[in-house]
């Protein structure tokens, strides 16, 4: 009787062992997987950031300028910033009339010339949860004085987070951030003539 009993018990422990290690795997495993699932909404946001900045590069190509300034860049209310796209999108401002057209205007005066063919990201970091830069060097061509350029050049997008959808922010010229980077500076860009 009492080697039944020392029997039961013990095949009463070897099975408490067994039910316990698995629920201490499956607990493992979730931990592990949280893990996973982190890191893979971090590089999803990255992917999503890189996403922004394709779909402006492929609207620039394009020449689609209503998309790059209009739908990929970030919604605002504020006058100045709106009329610097408005400047580009159309040659007047938000609070102008269109009689007051003028330079420079995206894809028809020669200061917003430059079309790229090609684009490349050279470097894209996450400054914040809600922020991102990315740097692309792109190639294209433009006309000037009535003479053509192939044109490398490198530019600088920031990105902005609202309500879960990336936008840009800022689109510049590294060495010269105060104006959008569409026209081609022949001091910072590589220029040869065609």
């Amino acid at each position: 009787m009492k080697l039944n009993t020392l029997l039961a018990s013990v095949l009463a422990g070897v099975s408490l062992i067994v039910v316990v290690n698995p629920t201490l795997a499956l607990q493992k495993g979730k931990h592990k997987g949280h893990k996973a699932s982190a890191s893979k909404s971090s590089s999803a946001g990255a992917g999503s950031a890189l996403a922004v900045v394709d779909a402006f590069e492929k609207a620039y190509q394009r020449k689609d300028k209503n998309t790059m300034l209009l739908k990929l860049m970030t919604p605002t209310k504020d006058t100045g910033t709106l009329n610097k796209r408005y400047q580009w999108l159309r040659g007047y401002g938000v609070d102008e009339l269109p009689s007051a057209v003028r330079p420079p205007i995206l894809f028809t005066t020669a200061l917003g010339s430059y079309v790229p063919t090609a684009y490349k990201v050279v470097s894209s970091s996450a400054v914040s949860a809600q922020e991102y830069s990315v740097t692309v060097k792109e190639n294209g061509g433009c006309r000037e004085e009535g003479v053509n350029y192939k044109v490398e050049r490198t530019r600088r997008f920031k990105l902005l987070k609202l309500n879960g959808k990336w936008f840009v922010s800022d689109y510049v010229n590294p060495t010269n951030t105060e104006e959008y980077g569409f026209y081609v500076d022949d001091i910072s860009d590589k220029m040869v003539k065609k």
